[in-house]
């Protein structure tokens, strides 16, 4: 399920060719995943397939027996150019609905020699199904990328609250990535070093927790753990879940 109007590319990358675009709370069927598991070959409600980011989208079932897609498109070829080169996963302003994004590549590039920017571009929580239910886990994912969405290891995170500090690719958990168990209150973090060395300016993603008094109703609900205002209600009271909620993140550096 979407959480925002995203775009659906040919492809398994932003620098595919848009094929259409999903609207807030929209599902739809995924039929395949690129090597990486990052991006999903999902059916589109007008017929066709087309490809998005996984970050982006809520999933249910069991995403982990999705195979590899047998034919994915071969990457269209760079295309060189003297006039300023617009962001990587900007569309068109002619051919994309306007508020439609692959969002981790939303952040406009700039110099690369100037002092590093990271955005937080992303951020949710686990659906019940995705995390194993109320037995499942209390663990926070980020991930890093640069402004093409390439993963970065070697970036250093800082805990908001514990000030632990953390390295992506480090963990054995795939490139770009921290995890970060969540159990008890919670945690948040900052990027405060580049892959390069260099000091950089970052957003803060915070707000993780694993008490369930604590999520708001629309973020249970989105998330299959109630079902409306008073079965929610219900779920508070009796301390449902709690303890076992899962957050993911997405850093983006702006070049």
């Amino acid at each position: 399920m979407a959480n925002s109007i995203i775009n659906v590319r040919g492809g398994p990358g932003v620098d595919y060719g848009l094929v259409g675009v999903l609207q807030p709370q929209e599902q739809v069927a995924i039929v395949a995943k690129n090597a990486t598991g990052d991006w999903w070959e999902v059916t589109m409600p007008t017929g066709g397939a087309g490809w998005i980011l996984g970050q982006l989208v809520q999933t249910s079932g069991d995403v982990a027996a999705v195979s590899v897609a047998a034919n994915i498109p071969t990457p269209p070829p760079a295309v060189a150019t003297t006039a300023p080169v617009a962001d990587a996963g900007a569309p068109p302003a002619a051919t994309d609905a306007p508020a439609s994004t692959d969002t981790p590549a939303a952040t406009p590039t700039t110099d690369p020699n100037a002092k590093p920017y990271y955005k937080l571009v992303a951020s949710r929580m686990w659906a019940k199904s995705e995390n194993g239910d109320c037995r499942g886990q209390h663990l926070l994912r980020i991930n890093v990328i640069d402004a093409n969405g390439v993963r970065i290891n070697g970036v250093r995170l800082k805990g908001i609250y514990t000030g632990e500090i953390m390295v992506t690719g480090s963990q054995g958990k795939g490139d770009g990535i921290i995890e970060y168990d969540l159990y008890g209150t919670g945690e948040g973090f900052t990027v405060i070093q580049n892959d390069d060395g260099r000091e950089v300016d970052s957003d803060r993603a915070e707000g993780f927790t694993t008490q369930s008094r604590d999520i708001d109703k629309a973020t249970l609900i989105a998330g299959g753990y109630c079902t409306n205002d008073a079965d929610c209600q219900v779920f508070y009271d009796s301390w449902g879940c709690n303890g076992h909620h899962s957050w993911e993140a997405t850093f983006q550096r702006n070049y």
